[in-house]
């Protein structure tokens, strides 16, 4: 098995079976038997979803183990990785640069009624195709998904994130 296999099933055993994610920063919390719920659904379930044994109420077991192992798997890739970036960085500033303007990262659509989330890079295809809407930058050049840049159309790009 390669040794990325072996990263993303290790990766796999620690997503939290309520939010199904895998997030760096989280404490985690587990029941009796050892399967873990991050930090941010903990305090939501009263059964572990994996084995159906009740969560202790008052206070909650961490799992330092599974917060360190998601940090250094963690350590260095981009938030949109499940998205599809393969981006890595060695520079923890690096990364945080990187992140915010990733062509993966989810947008929300900025036509009302729309709510759509979609991928910065694919935005423009879904302006244009779903909406029948021309972009065009603050020159009035207009843009298509194949001469899109991340963060090239100012207001579009810059529009809410939805993490």
């Amino acid at each position: 098995m390669e040794e990325d296999d072996v990263a993303a099933s290790h990766l796999k055993s620690l997503e939290c079976p309520v939010c199904l994610e895998v997030r760096a920063g989280l404490k985690m919390f587990q029941c009796a038997n050892g399967h873990v719920v991050c930090g941010a659904c903990v305090g939501g379930i009263r059964i572990c979803p994996a084995c159906r044994v009740k969560m202790p109420e008052s206070s909650p077991i961490r799992c330092l183990v599974a917060e360190a192992d998601i940090e250094r798997l963690l350590a260095g890739r981009c938030a949109h990785r499940e998205a599809g970036c393969a981006f890595k960085a060695a520079a923890r500033d690096q990364l945080e640069r990187h992140s915010a303007a990733c062509s993966y990262r989810p947008l929300t659509c900025p036509r009302i009624g729309c709510g759509a989330t979609i991928a910065a890079e694919s935005l423009v295809g879904h302006l244009t195709s779903k909406h029948f809407q021309p972009v065009t930058d603050a020159t009035g050049v207009y843009y298509t998904e194949d001469k899109m840049q991340a963060g090239s159309i100012k207001g579009y790009m810059d529009h809410e994130t939805t993490d």
